[in-house]
């Protein structure tokens, strides 16, 4: 039996997007190092943070370098960055990196495995490309940790192992609260497996951090979500973060501008669209069976609703993405290449286009978000007959040539 003809996409598109995909990593790689010696990023506030553990004092007091803000992370986080606490800011950032770059790369693994088989290379190309993992990189942020530890939680639950799926959603939520929007999830699926995880996952994560810590460090990690001042960040896609950037004068740092200063209203029509989001979720819960599509509503909706929803944590929705996009109706998969395309663009706000620049671009990623959102919400299975072949094909197909 003659073997099939690669594709177009297997024998040029793929090659390019690992080649470009290669180049960036290395250049990014490259950069990390040259960071942390000459400016401060969210790593070198981590290590801070580490430090100031291993002495026993204020975890979260503020960094004693100027530039990044608070570390937000609860204490159990703060374990992760212990061990890089003993090397230099750069060597630690250099191996920090490594392994983000290679949790990336073994997510992708993860996903073409389970819903594209052949394609890590395009899912890894794709990754290393786009502006949240190059972000999260650069920064030293935790994306890659989290992407792979919710691509290992959404297989699971695929592979109707609700308990692992739970426990690990349990981690992620106790490292990122704002995951607890899965809560809803396990009351839906009213699966005490996936509860009894999730609960197990939490509490061994508060527990973790409180051997390591004490209480008071749970009381000044508050103290210190309390401080956020840059809420408006242009890389911040959340609801709150793009209203606040229409409506109202933020620092200059923040890259904003506002269109009207109205920030009287930023608050309503936050609560307003807290409510949308919610309500459209609730409604795509009620109506799907596919557990593909629950995950991808509930992690870019957990992003949307949160104060801070990051664009670099937007990683953590690929395999689930991926797993829609692939059955999802021709409008929903236009809507949902839209959404990505935004976050593959380096952020920017257009002044000379005057209030649509400012909108448009200087909220590109929430934007991205909304469109990923809306793509998944109005995305259907095709028609089976779509992909049936018809009975007079079997036949010509089983006839000698």
């Amino acid at each position: 039996m003659a073997r099939a003809r690669p594709s177009a996409w297997v024998l040029y598109a793929e090659p390019v997007i690992g080649i470009l995909a290669i180049a960036v990593a290395i250049s990014t790689f490259s950069a990390v190092a040259t960071i942390a010696d000459t400016a401060p990023n969210d790593f070198t506030v981590f290590l801070e943070s580490a430090r100031w553990l291993r002495q026993g004092a204020d975890l979260y007091q503020a960094p004693t370098r100027p530039g990044p803000g608070y570390n937000l992370n609860p204490p159990a986080a703060v374990l992760l960055f212990v061990p890089f606490s003993f090397l230099p800011d750069s060597v630690a950032l250099y191996i920090w990196t490594a392994l983000a770059m290679g949790a990336y790369v073994l997510a992708s693994y993860w996903i073409a495995r389970e819903v594209l088989p052949g394609r890590m290379v395009s899912i890894a190309g794709a990754i290393f490309l786009s502006q949240p993992a190059i972000m999260s990189l650069l920064l030293g942020q935790v994306g890659a940790l989290m992407t792979l530890l919710i691509t290992a939680a959404w297989i699971a639950d695929r592979k109707d192992r609700p308990l692992l799926a739970g426990a690990l959603l349990g981690i992620a939520i106790g490292a990122k609260p704002f995951l607890a929007v899965f809560a809803v999830y396990a009351v839906w699926r009213r699966s005490r497996a996936l509860g009894a995880g999730m609960a197990a996952g939490i509490a061994g994560t508060i527990a973790l951090g409180m051997m390591a810590a004490g209480g008071a460090a749970f009381q000044s990690w508050r103290a210190a979500i309390e401080q956020i001042t840059w809420s408006a960040h242009v890389a911040n896609a959340s609801l709150l973060a793009l209203i606040t950037r229409t409506l109202s004068v933020t620092p200059d740092i923040l890259h904003a501008t506002p269109v009207v200063e109205r920030p009287d209203l930023v608050q309503p029509l936050w609560w307003t669209s807290l409510v949308v989001v919610c309500a459209v979720t609730a409604a795509t819960l009620r109506r799907t069976r596919s557990r593909d599509k629950v995950w991808a509503i509930l992690l870019i909706a957990s992003l949307l609703v949160s104060p801070l929803g990051w664009v670099y944590y937007a990683t953590m929705f690929v395999g689930p993405l991926l797993a829609v996009a692939r059955t999802a109706s021709r409008r929903a998969q236009f809507v949902i290449a839209a959404g990505c395309a935004c976050l593959n663009i380096p952020p920017t706000t257009i002044r000379s286009l005057g209030a649509a620049g400012i909108v448009v671009f200087g909220s590109l990623y929430a934007w991205g978000f909304l469109l990923l959102f809306a793509g998944v919400a109005m995305s259907e299975r095709r028609s089976v007959k779509r992909t049936v072949q018809p009975r007079a094909s079997t036949t010509n197909s089983a006839s000698p040539a």
